[in-house]
């Protein structure tokens, strides 16, 4: 598509930097607000099964964690592979997102951790929310020139 409407690419390219744009300014304001008093334990009470389904259920949905594997997989897998290589490419990335969501889970149930967590949230926010303008500005300046 990028070879017979080159400006497709561009534009792709302008757009995605807006966004980023967009997502770390709001990351900037919403950190402004953020209560040190916020608690992540206690906002809801689940049990630990509907805790799980809900986070399942909330990264099934997630259309941009779906962009991003099919983005990883357009770009390395080749057009010949086989198959099986593409099923196993999706089973390898299934079992790391489910090893990786498991540790991150287990890590922030534990006490100390939620604590940490909760009182560095508005400065992970601020970094991540520089980044993102800092990616998203690039992506557009680097257009206009």
């Amino acid at each position: 598509m990028f070879t017979v409407a080159p400006w497709s690419y561009i534009a792709l390219k302008v757009i995605g930097g807006l966004y980023l744009c967009w997502m770390g300014a709001k990351l900037l304001w919403k950190s402004r607000f953020k209560s040190q008093q916020q608690s992540i334990k206690g906002e809801l009470a689940l049990s630990s099964w509907s805790a799980y389904r809900l986070g399942l259920a909330t990264n099934i949905a997630n259309p941009k964690t779906a962009l991003f594997v099919a983005g990883i997989f357009a770009a390395t897998l080749q057009t010949s592979a086989p198959i099986g290589e593409g099923v196993m490419a999706v089973v390898v990335m299934a079992a790391i997102s489910m090893v990786w969501y498991s540790l991150v889970a287990v890590a922030v149930i534990q006490t100390r951790a939620s604590h940490l967590y909760q009182s560095m949230s508005h400065w992970i926010d601020r970094v991540s929310g520089v980044v993102f303008l800092l990616f998203g500005a690039d992506l557009v300046l680097g257009e206009a020139i």
